[in-house]
């Protein structure tokens, strides 16, 4: 498929893409800029994924990464800057976070991973990044803040159980997780909100027990996830949930 932008002002569709050959995921958008993860598939039968961009006042898009090993799940861009997951060499279980600047177009990598140590999910905002960083030896991850300017690092969550994704606004970082024990018992997901200025977690709707992997999105003070088939949006400055849809949502896509 294609990469489509929909404009509610003027109530158009518009196509960004035009390759048949290779199959796009998890469109962002910032302003006036789209990213999105593609995968062009090899000889070996294996892809080769990286990241494109598209300025939508310029109409260009250029491909920022080269070599592959982009991982489809929750990149992320606030700006100029972009934070993606790229795999460390051909281990699949272990990936670093990376920061690429459309300003200077350049990349730099803010992790280190070990062998099998997994950098999942991410987010950006303003000049920090906040990613989640499994724990050795335990299906358990942390969740760890670096900021840009001064690459200090600290972590935010030191257990958080096992990530589904994650979002940030201003103070405030959303976050899904899975609860339960497969096999046992059925894998549910509890969507949380930390608060940095106050320190303190709270949760957001109920258990789902049809976890819903990604679809969790947020703009201002307004976050969107779906819950058992239904779409859900929460309102910070009212602390108000409301249930949107009526019938079965699958997807929740980016909204800015």
């Amino acid at each position: 498929g294609d990469v489509h932008v929909y404009d509610l002002k003027t109530k158009t569709d518009r196509k960004i893409t035009n390759r048949i050959d290779t199959v796009k995921a998890r469109p962002r958008i910032y302003g006036d800029s789209v990213i999105w993860v593609e995968y062009k598939p090899l000889p070996s039968g294996f892809a080769e994924e990286n990241i494109f961009y598209f300025n939508l006042t310029t109409n260009t898009e250029r491909q920022l990464t080269t070599g592959g090993g982009v991982q489809w799940w929750n990149q992320a861009i606030y700006g100029d800057k972009i934070v993606y997951s790229k795999r460390l060499s051909n281990l699949f279980n272990t990936t670093d976070v990376y920061v690429y600047s459309l300003a200077s177009n350049s990349e730099s990598k803010i992790t280190n991973s070990a062998v099998h140590e997994v950098s999942m999910f991410k987010d950006i905002f303003e000049n920090k990044v906040y990613y989640t960083q499994e724990i050795p030896s335990s299906f358990n991850y942390k969740l760890i803040e670096h900021h840009l300017n001064t690459n200090e690092k600290k972590t935010v969550i030191t257990s958080m159980g096992w990530p589904e994704t994650l979002r940030v606004w201003q103070n405030k970082i959303f976050y899904q997780i899975f609860t339960g024990n497969p096999g046992v018992e059925p894998l549910r997901t509890r969507l949380y909100v930390l608060d940095l200025q106050t320190n303190t977690t709270k949760q957001l709707g109920s258990d789902s027990n049809k976890p819903s992997s990604l679809n969790l999105d947020i703009w201002q003070n307004k976050v969107v996830w779906t819950d058992n088939g239904e779409l859900y949006l929460y309102d910070l400055d009212l602390d108000k949930e409301l249930k949107i849809t009526s019938k079965q949502s699958r997807y929740v896509h980016p909204f800015y």
